[in-house]
């Protein structure tokens, strides 16, 4: 399940999570499974049982980083789809297909590099991260886990 903390307090190593459910739900710190504490407004994953929160981690912020990372996919793969369609179509203008052929190979360049710093960003940053590993080994970076383990 999914949810975002309301607080937390250190003193008492205990905090509160309202559940996407509407729910509230209390977690002792023993349950929380990160290095750095919990902080209000974080959302976190959680299991529940009855009114208590059981392994608490925290929770894919990652939908706006997904979006960033699916469209620089996408756009690492286009970019030199396009440009092939573009020097083919140029084939028989020879100045202009070496005018074309300059300027998008620095447009690759640029999309290419620029779009694997970014991604790098995104991964390195925690915007974006996998969930967990799936039976065929790899990451899961969406909801479902298609039954597989951690």
């Amino acid at each position: 399940m999914n949810g975002q903390v309301l607080d937390f307090s250190i003193q008492t190593n205990s905090g509160t999570i309202l559940g996407d459910d509407g729910n509230r739900y209390e977690f002792a710190g023993a349950e929380w499974r990160e290095t750095d504490n919990p902080s209000r407004g974080m959302r976190v994953e959680f299991r529940a049982e009855g009114g208590n929160a059981v392994a608490v981690q925290r929770g894919s912020e990652s939908s706006h980083g997904m979006r960033w990372a699916i469209l620089i996919l996408l756009t690492l793969w286009l970019t030199p789809l396009l440009a092939a369609i573009g020097y083919f179509s140029l084939e028989d203008n020879p100045e202009a297909l070496d005018l074309y052929g300059e300027i998008a190979g620095i447009g690759i360049g640029v999309i290419g590099i620029g779009g694997l710093v970014l991604l790098w960003y995104l991964l390195l940053s925690g915007k974006i991260r996998p969930k967990k590993w799936n039976r065929r080994g790899f990451w899961v970076f969406f909801g479902g886990d298609d039954g597989g383990g951690e």
